[in-house]
């Protein structure tokens, strides 16, 4: 995975298209140091993701779990990748992730970590952990559930089967549908038209549920950016 910041927003790419740009340990290592660094820096806005390649993300590593000599080593791996993926869900930034490519499987839990999913019309996406004999592995399941309901995933896991971008439009597994000239562009003006806003709530947010509702309003209550807001109106009502 490469790294960079481009107009103050932090730029992944999955760089290993001759491997289908298979989602290894190494590639959640390096989300993970990013994301610590770019998340203290008050200059960068947010994170966008996209690959190289006809295939976006072809999911694990298959060639790296076949090589380990205990069932232990893939379940450790799994988990580092799963604290990383968590990490970039709750990330205290906006996240857009652009699908340039076919998405299957491990691909498709590590673009439900983010909070805006653009795809390009070309891209075929499907839940394929079934053919591999496996479930969801990398806390997608609870990401996914959240986004198409438990009935839907339900059936998209057992069925296994590939759909177009337009029904993953349609189900709620991707955001929006944009043209391949257009995508990179509308999706790092979402990050900057979303950053604009005030920060303060965006971790809280990311994490809701109905049961914090009254206890995350009060945390926020009087925060420097929500007094600024209330000062600047009190302001205007004056003059």
């Amino acid at each position: 995975m490469k790294i960079s910041i481009k107009d103050k927003i932090l730029v992944c790419v999955l760089d290993a298209p001759e491997r289908g740009n298979a989602f290894s340990l190494i590639d959640a290592e390096t989300l993970s140091a990013a994301l610590k660094k770019a998340g203290k820096d008050k200059n960068v806005l947010g994170l966008l993701l996209t690959a190289q390649g006809r295939l976006f993300c072809a999911g694990g590593d298959l060639g790296d779990y076949g090589r380990m000599k205990s069932a232990a080593q893939g379940k450790t791996v799994n988990r580092k990748i799963t604290a990383a993926l968590e990490a970039l869900a709750v990330w205290p930034k906006p996240t857009a992730c652009v699908v340039l490519g076919d998405c299957f499987g491990g691909g498709v839990e590590l673009i439900s970590a983010f909070d805006r999913v653009f795809c390009v019309p070309e891209a075929m996406l499907g839940l394929w952990q079934r053919r591999v004999a496996l479930s969801f592995g990398w806390g997608g399941g609870a990401r996914l559930e959240n986004r198409l309901g438990l009935k839907r995933l339900r059936g998209l896991a057992l069925e296994a089967r590939t759909f177009s971008a337009y029904e993953a439009r349609d189900i709620g597994l991707v955001d929006d549908v944009v043209l391949l000239t257009q995508a990179l562009v509308v999706a790092e003006e979402w990050i900057e038209k979303t950053a604009a806003l005030p920060s303060a709530p965006v971790a809280g947010l990311k994490g809701f549920v109905a049961s914090v509702e009254k206890k995350l309003f009060e945390k926020l209550w009087w925060n420097p950016e929500h007094r600024s807001v209330l000062m600047g109106r009190r302001k205007s009502t004056r003059t």
